[in-house]
């Protein structure tokens, strides 16, 4: 292999596929940064055996070939370098790089040793905007379950059908549904499960361009530009979830999510358990109290429609669809103090937030 690139492309790719690097050592050649020259172009690839992650790098390739080298010191060392031209050539198991006045061999491992890479055909094929695509996983996947013994609910329920996407996340006490347009229809409906890591590498990794989406057998693809992002699926059943949506209301609140925010925020301080929101005719007022600690009111402008009601949260639940909100203004439907409750934002019904309240002491 004889490579020239800049050590900027280099690093950039490096930080790609930082994320899928195994920090277990039962695989110890995963914990390795595959670097490949074929076709005319430079890949870097990393894997933890779930999750497979790869980067093309511009680059001129001289020469074809390929070689692991450990991630760790191959990550820390290219950072190091200043921001001119590196020249790559392998020569047996060992990386020459030659950058300004460094001029350093990294031994490496046989790249036949790297774990097989994924297929990257997929039966079922779409594309959505990326920042679409980076919403949505922001908007559901702190409800993902953190533990347990449903494996199904530790992964984003992924539905893709003629009306395009939907992102579903649940635990035991709440349920985020984000929906969007995808710009290919699609024949059959698939329905699939996606480990909250993946979503969440992916996320980071997302550029500002269309993603191509594809799912075949017991993996799904992401492509986005330069860089691929392949996860292994959770096998099972995402739970029927539609029935769980309350449809109707009989209390109807709008209020200013900022200021709503800041109103939890500040009882969680005093919150032994749940925070109490009373909703009347004045608006809102958010409340908690701590033998040990002191008490915090905080009073709210809102709009309110239809019934006064006094009803508990887990705080971190509501603060936590309010970060992920985009609109100012946020909707909150209620039926009674044990309810499942309905949060969204103002003027956009793509995204539903359902929570089951606290009964308060």
């Amino acid at each position: 292999m004889k490579v020239t690139c800049l050590q900027a492309n280099l690093n950039q790719g490096l930080k790609v596929v930082d994320g899928a690097v195994s920090s277990r050592s039962l695989l110890p050649i995963t914990g390795n940064i595959l670097i490949s020259a074929e076709h005319g172009q430079l890949r870097l690839t990393a894997t933890n055996l779930e999750i497979t992650t790869s980067c093309r790098v511009a680059a001129k390739v001289e020469e074809d070939g390929a070689i692991t080298i450990p991630a760790k010191v191959l990550i820390g060392f290219v950072d190091t370098l200043p921001n001119e031209r590196i020249d790559l050539v392998l020569r047996n198991k060992v990386l020459d790089f030659e950058c300004a006045r460094f001029k350093t061999s990294i031994s490496g491992v046989d790249a036949n040793e790297f774990p097989p890479l994924p297929t990257t055909g997929g039966d079922i094929s779409t594309k959505i905007e990326a920042e679409q695509l980076r919403q949505g996983i922001k908007q559901v996947i702190f409800a993902v379950a953190k533990e347990g013994t449903r494996p199904v609910l530790t992964g984003v329920n992924v539905r893709l059908n003629n009306s395009g996407i939907a992102l579903v996340a649940a635990d035991s006490f709440r349920l985020a549904v984000y929906k969007a347009s995808t710009d290919q229809s699609i024949e059959q409906p698939v329905d699939v499960i996606v480990p909250a890591t993946a979503l969440v590498e992916l996320s980071r990794l997302l550029p500002d361009d269309m993603v191509d989406i594809a799912i075949g057998h017991n993996q799904i693809i992401f492509r986005a530009k330069d860089i691929q992002l392949i996860s292994q699926l959770i096998q099972g059943k995402f739970p029927d979830y539609e029935h769980l949506i309350p449809k109707e209301h009989n209390t109807r609140v709008i209020a200013e999510k900022g200021e709503l925010l800041r109103a939890i925020k500040a009882s969680l301080f005093f919150a032994e358990d749940a925070i109490k929101m009373t909703v009347d005719n004045d608006g809102i007022t958010v409340s908690s109290n701590n033998e040990e600690i002191g008490e915090n009111t905080t009073d709210i402008d809102a709009i309110v429609e239809g019934d006064g009601i006094e009803i508990g949260f887990n705080g971190k639940f509501l603060t936590d669809v309010l970060n992920a909100l985009n609109s100012p203004k946020v909707v909150i439907d209620m039926n009674g103090p044990l309810s499942t409750v309905r949060i969204g934002s103002m003027g956009m019904d793509n995204y539903i937030y359902c929570v089951q309240p606290m009964v308060l002491r």
